[in-house]
């Protein structure tokens, strides 16, 4: 069962990823830099744990780690989806979408800061293994409080 979830979880998240770095999104100065971040970060754990779904078995720090991937990715979606959902440009005239960019400049700023948080746990980090799920899992939780 662990495995059929590990191999997939990444995709849907690396897809909101990418759709988070259109237009409406990259206006905010550094987002669309850390969304990048983030997506070759998440890339690369999408890779690690398809690497240990090929394993033959696995110690039990792996297996925890891979949970705590699965869990951090879960995270990160529901905090994308609350994002699109807050800001989503749905405005046709230019005084409506003016006026919704000043309305939804502080849910802006603030994926911006979580992305930047996490950015700055994975580059200070000094242990060779880059990724800190439970770190970045916390990270992603506080979206919620938007």
């Amino acid at each position: 069962m662990a495995v059929s979830v590990s191999m997939g979880v990444m995709k849907p998240v690396l897809g909101k990823l990418i759709a988070l770095m259109g237009d409406e999104y990259k206006k905010l100065k550094g987002l669309r830099k850390e969304v990048s971040f983030l997506k070759r970060e998440l890339s690369d754990m999408n890779a690690l744990l398809e690497k240990m779904d090929d394993a033959d078995e696995l110690d039990q720090q792996a297996k925890n780690w891979r949970k705590d991937i699965i869990e951090m990715s879960y995270d990160i979606e529901d905090c994308i989806d609350q994002f699109m959902d807050r800001v989503g440009d749905k405005q046709v005239g230019i005084l409506q979408k003016a006026s919704h960019y000043l309305r939804t400049f502080k849910d802006r700023r603030h994926l911006a800061n979580q992305l930047q948080e996490i950015k700055t746990l994975q580059q200070d980090d000094n242990r060779p293994n880059l990724y800190q799920p439970v770190v970045t899992t916390e990270v992603f939780k506080d979206c919620r409080k938007w």
